[in-house]
This record gives structure tokens, sequence and C-alpha cells, in this order.
């Protein structure tokens, strides 16, 4: 399983949000899209609950490819 999460979600945030997810111990994968800088408190808190991977914005094809294999949702090409 794979989430793809947007730090500013209407109504919750997203380490709101990985705070809930990982209370649940769902095993999938959580990979943190953002604008927002890596070092934002944000960001940070999505991270420190248990996201796999965090892509800035704009996405790039080849940035998320490699954040995908890096997590082992991906087989190397």
């Amino acid at each position: 399983e794979l989430v793809f999460l947007d730090i500013r979600i209407p109504g919750i945030d997203g380490g709101q949000f990985m705070s809930i997810h990982e209370k649940r111990e769902h095993e999938a994968e959580v990979v943190v899209l953002t604008s927002l800088p890596r070092d934002h408190p944000d960001v940070l808190a999505a991270i420190g609950h248990g996201a796999s991977a965090y892509i800035q914005k704009p996405l790039r094809r080849a940035t998320v490819a490699t954040a995908l294999t890096e997590i082992g949702v991906l087989a190397p090409a």
C-alpha cells in the first residue's frame, strides 16, 4: 500500500494525519508531497510520525521514481 500525502490538507495537517496513521499501525508507505522545505515544522512532524519519504513540489517523474525506489515500492530501473 502507498499513500501520497500533501502536508496542507483542509481541516488536518500532514503531521496530524501521520500521528493518526501511526497509531493505527498501518503498513502503507507514506510519501509526503509539499512545496515546503524539508526543515519546515509540518514536514518534520510528518517524518517524525513515520513518513517513508519526502518529495518537494513541483513533482518530477525522476524524483518520484527515485523516492519510490529508495523505500522499496518500485523496482530499480
